[in-house]
């Protein structure tokens, strides 16, 4: 989901990553509220740190705006796109299983159409591939970002981000729809990923001393932020009191980052979740669809109850599963790779 060195990997940050979008796939899986408002507190702001994290600000300067921009539309709109047509043709035999056909099917079906190119990230807009929304509302932020990191003034850039937040709390306050490819969320996304590039600076990682009290101290104040906050849904741009979201999200995600970084860096099932993240956003809802009704449907299952927890699983196992196809296919028609998947 992030940008990233195809021949540098961090191992961490992988882990990271897979760990965060296991977190994604429970909060997705209909787990109870406070644990729902626990994930959705800080698991969006943390991929924006991350990208800031990842972000090449030499590389991109020597290499220019253009060069930039046709890299992210290639890394992010392009499967984007791929992925959300995916969805919508695996998401026509959900809608005749629940009775739609005929006419009203062909209109649900052109409505998922027009949703997908706006991108409004909600289950009755986008079929089953809101998650997806995430993809062109970084694209719009790294836009954002790269014209923010031509000033190298860091005063200025951080009065640009509170602006930038400032503006996006008057768009809500004012505007309130959900605006093209989530640019209004750009307007966050990037003073989260100024504040990930800070990060990765200020070797913030590397100089932590006393590990397990720092990780205590930023867990525990995360937590009083998230749990004091009302539920945050950044897809829907609800961040309540931008203060403890703020806070809530810094501190929880640089907690993940130590702990990656200093105790768990070689966990390999979590770095191979985190090296296909865009393929679990993708699915992660399609295969909820489909697993709810082979679940509801198989007598021996129907008695069970299909928890949260049980989804869980499924979607990883599932998930797994695809990665596995998807790799084995691009290593049989390496064309595929240019669809950066």
């Amino acid at each position: 989901m992030m940008e990233n060195s195809k021949t540098e990997r961090l191992a961490y940050i992988d882990v990271a990553r897979g760990f965060v979008i296991i977190l994604m796939l429970i909060g997705h899986a209909n787990a109870p509220d406070p644990l729902v408002k626990a994930i959705f507190g800080f698991h969006m702001p943390f991929f924006f740190i991350l990208s800031g994290f990842l972000y090449n600000k030499t590389k991109w300067s020597e290499l220019g705006f253009k060069k930039f921009t046709v890299s992210k539309f290639k890394a992010y709109i392009v499967p984007y796109f791929i992925l959300a047509f995916f969805n919508l043709l695996i998401n026509i035999p959900i809608e005749q299983i629940k009775g739609l056909k005929g006419q009203e099917l062909f209109d649900s079906t052109m409505n998922h159409l027009q949703w997908i190119f706006y991108s409004w990230g909600a289950i009755d807009k986008m079929p089953n591939c809101t998650p997806l929304w995430f993809l062109p509302c970084i694209f719009i932020c790294c836009i954002f970002f790269y014209f923010l990191n031509k000033i190298n003034n860091t005063a200025v850039q951080t009065v640009i981000c509170i602006l930038s937040v400032t503006l996006d709390y008057i768009l809500y306050l004012f505007i309130n729809i959900q605006l093209p490819w989530h640019i209004n969320v750009a307007l966050i996304g990037m003073a989260f990923m100024f504040i990930g590039l800070k990060i990765k600076e200020s070797n913030l990682l590397k100089n932590i001393t006393h590990g397990i009290s720092f990780i205590f101290s930023m867990i525990a104040l995360g937590a009083l932020c998230i749990v004091t906050n009302p539920r945050v849904d950044l897809c829907n741009n609800t961040l309540n009191n931008t203060f403890l979201t703020f806070t809530g999200s810094i501190t929880v995600s640089v907690a993940i980052l130590f702990i990656c970084y200093k105790y768990v860096n070689n966990f390999k099932f979590l770095a191979f979740l985190g090296k296909n993240t865009i393929i679990i956003m993708a699915l992660n809802y399609a295969v909820n669809s489909y697993s709810n009704q082979i679940w509801s449907n198989t007598p021996v299952l129907q008695s069970i109850s299909y928890c949260w927890w049980i989804m869980t699983i499924v979607d990883i196992l599932a998930c797994s599963a695809l990665i596995l196809l998807w790799n084995a296919l691009k290593k049989g028609f390496p064309v595929l790779r240019l669809l950066h998947i």
